[in-house]
């Protein structure tokens, strides 16, 4: 059987299905994204001092925080794009494991930079490659995710 590939990037995904992107958007008050990856070679010999060989792909991880004054964290929801469907998941509560480490890192994060503020936030992504895919999708979201809380506290500037 002869299978049909999409090609895509994140300008055309926006373009393809604004309806995902404006939902994602209308929700978030800090938004940020970090790159999937492939490498090529020397995935761990870097910690000998190795080369390693890595191409980034035109494919995103976007993550959005909403701030909350409750001082909760929650990882909401994320979706996903399928290239065999060409299409995104329906929004998808991550599972209790996922949820629980996320919500100690980021907890950990506001104490460490905003103890004197009661602050919480609701987060979500859009992974626009399935997380199952093998292109570091965690590693993106986990950049995507430090970049927005280092941006909410100001600890570092937009471009």
């Amino acid at each position: 059987m002869k299978m049909s590939i999409k090609r895509a990037n994140s300008k055309q995904l926006c373009n393809t299905f604004p309806e995902v992107y404006e939902r994602f958007f209308r929700s978030s008050e800090v938004v940020t994204s970090a790159p999937f990856s492939f490498i090529w070679f020397g995935d761990h010999s870097c910690y000998y001092g190795a080369p390693v060989v890595v191409s980034t792909l035109p494919m995103r991880v976007w993550c959005g925080l909403e701030p909350t004054s409750d001082g909760e964290v929650e990882l909401i929801d994320y979706v996903e794009y399928d290239r065999r469907t060409n299409s995104f998941s329906e929004p998808v509560t991550p599972d209790d494991f996922v949820r629980k480490v996320v919500t100690k890192e980021v907890r950990s994060f506001i104490q460490k930079f905003a103890s004197k503020h009661k602050v919480g936030f609701k987060i979500r992504l859009i992974f626009e490659l399935r997380t199952s895919s093998g292109y570091n999708a965690m590693a993106a979201a986990s950049a995507a995710l430090g970049t927005a809380l280092s941006l909410y506290f100001n600890l570092i500037k937009p471009e």
